[in-house]
């Protein structure tokens, strides 16, 4: 849940990083869905927020989707919290894939001109400014080169995003002769606060995408690709998120190519890595 990071997290506002256990790893049960076509599940737990213990609800539903790529999956997930907290700091449902690394993540912002937004495209969260050798600005997207040797987390404001955000990240599995492509598609809502943002204060700036990279190296590198859904409020709210992970192959020509039309030639050496063809 959002957000997550002190001195505005939910769950150890002012002090240090901390997710409590009931909801991470957490406890799910199956629930009926009434449908052979998902999986349904629920999680309630109760967990302290802003000094008083809270009832907290998750719901998520998982389920393959027709698309054109190799495989689809759809994850619906919607969160609410009560039980005895009326008001408090608003929350927001959350969805992290983790992906091997090295890798190259593009996420697609709104025309130039379609936005307000003044200032650089990206947050740079908790871990402090990121070199301008490990990002780029091309056609209307962002590239990261998410290295798995240097921790950074890179939040992309809501209305920095077009209605309907696409992140693809490219990356070669171990003993893969072909690169696998990753594509995450969320909804972004016009006018939607956000819980993830700067200063704690939910607004249309506060990050509906995130990426992160882990700091360890080799096999324990990692990069996150990182969904939110709209604030919801304490007692009351809700908090909902539907996400469409695409997964499929392609080769080093391939990505090249889209690089290249992008206006990202030569970011990153990740097409080397794969074989020809």
């Amino acid at each position: 849940l959002a957000p997550e990071h002190a001195p505005q997290s939910l769950f150890e506002p002012g002090g240090a990083w901390r997710c409590p256990p009931e909801l991470d790893p957490g406890t799910f049960r199956e629930a009926p869905s009434g449908e052979g076509d998902d999986i349904r599940l629920v999680s309630r737990f109760d967990a302290p927020v802003a000094g008083r213990t809270v009832r907290f609800e998750v719901r998520r539903r998982i389920r393959l989707e027709p698309a054109g790529a190799a495989l689809a999956l759809r994850v619906d997930q919607a969160v609410s919290y009560g039980g005895g907290a009326e008001e408090g700091p608003c929350f927001g449902a959350w969805a992290i894939l983790q992906a091997p690394t090295p890798g190259i993540a593009l996420v697609e912002t709104a025309p130039p001109g379609s936005t307000g937004a003044a200032g650089r495209p990206f947050h740079d969260e908790f871990f402090g400014p990121l070199p301008a050798g490990w990002w780029r600005g091309g056609e209307c997207c962002l590239a990261f080169w998410m290295s798995g040797d240097r921790q950074f987390k890179a939040g992309v404001p809501a209305d920095r995003l077009p209605a309907v955000s696409r992140v693809e990240y490219f990356c070669r599995p171990a003993g893969a002769r072909r690169l696998l492509q990753i594509t995450q598609t969320v909804e972004v809502p016009r006018g939607a606060r956000y819980a993830e943002a700067p200063g704690g204060v939910p607004a249309s700036g506060g990050d509906a995408v995130q990426l992160y990279n882990h700091l360890a190296g080799g096999s324990l590198g990692y990069a996150e690709l990182e969904g939110h859904g709209p604030a919801g409020k304490a007692g009351s709210g809700s908090s909902a998120l539907s996400v469409l992970y695409e997964f499929d192959w392609l080769s080093g020509r391939e990505l090249s190519r889209l690089l290249r039309d992008r206006g990202l030639a030569g970011f990153g050496n990740l097409p080397a890595m794969a074989t020809t063809g």
